[in-house]
């Protein structure tokens, strides 16, 4: 059996649509797009703006109760496997992402919580992942040329973005076939 890691926000957790409603709620809507299918950018505020991302970010970066309320995305569940573990650089204490996996009803499986995005190699050669699923590119491209074999999980966001180079999937169920050598890069 294959060991799949899973990174949990935008890949399970449709975090950017809980960051534009906590925009609305800022006063900020105009800054960001009416939907997360309209995300153009990694950093969801319309155009990439930086700026009104960090400044909704801060408010919710550390509250608990903004990660339980999140939900997941709509095509992500429930999983046709279960995953060894899910590595997240989300910025608040692993027994949040815990409650909110279980919650929802995701596999049981170890949860790591990394500082930095390429922190996440440790526990994936660690565990001896055969395949780690990732939304943020550059996690993925830093994977993939430290020797990980890592898949990037296409959303709406990475259009902003040249991701064109690096082998994508646009649903978790084709984890479990997924073949480096056959997935053509990019097969949204």
């Amino acid at each position: 059996m294959r060991k799949i890691g899973l990174d949990v926000d935008g890949v399970l957790c449709n975090f950017p649509e809980g960051l534009i409603a906590m925009a609305a709620e800022c006063g900020l809507a105009d800054r960001f797009p009416a939907s997360w299918k309209d995300v153009d950018h990694y950093f969801i505020a319309s155009g990439g703006d930086a700026a009104a991302f960090n400044q909704v970010f801060a408010g919710i970066k550390h509250s608990t109760e903004f990660w339980l309320k999140l939900k997941p995305l709509p095509y992500c569940a429930p999983l046709d496997f279960v995953p060894d573990c899910y590595i997240t650089s989300r910025p608040v204490d692993t027994w949040i992402t815990e409650q909110w996996l279980w919650l929802w009803r995701f596999p049981r499986a170890p949860v790591f919580t990394v500082r930095d995005h390429k922190d996440k190699l440790i526990h994936i050669l660690d565990r001896k992942l055969d395949l780690f699923v990732d939304d943020y590119y550059p996690t993925v491209e830093y994977l993939l040329e430290n020797g990980a074999n890592a898949v990037l999980y296409a959303a709406p966001y990475q259009r902003g973005h040249a991701v064109d180079h690096l082998p994508t999937i646009s649903h978790l169920s084709q984890v479990k076939s997924y073949d480096p050598e056959e997935l053509p890069t990019n097969g949204r």
